[in-house]
C-alpha cells in the first residue's frame, strides 16, 4: 500500500492505529501505552471486538474518508 499524507492530524492518527493494530494481531506483542483496541472503539466509533476485526474497519474508515489519499 502507498499512501501520501496531506493533512497530518487525524490521517497520521488512524495509520498508526492501523500499524499498531496490525503488529499486535500478527506478532502477539502488546502496545506499552494501553489498549490500542479500546482506543480505536472509543475515538472513532469501531465496533469490532478483535484486533484483526478492528484493522479492517479501520481501513474502511480510511478509504471512505481519504480514498484520494490512501492507495491499494
Amino acid at each position: 500500500m502507498s499512501i501520501v499524507i496531506d493533512n497530518p492530524g487525524e490521517q497520521f492518527h488512524l495509520l498508526q492505529c492501523y500499524y499498531a493494530l496490525k503488529l499486535e494481531a500478527d506478532t502477539g506483542m502488546r502496545h506499552s501505552r494501553g489498549s490500542v483496541l479500546k482506543m480505536v472503539q472509543e475515538r472513532y466509533g469501531v465496533k469490532s471486538r478483535t484486533k484483526r476485526g478492528a484493522c479492517v474497519e479501520i481501513a474502511k474508515i480510511l478509504h471512505e474518508r481519504y480514498d484520494h489519499v490512501v492507495r491499494t
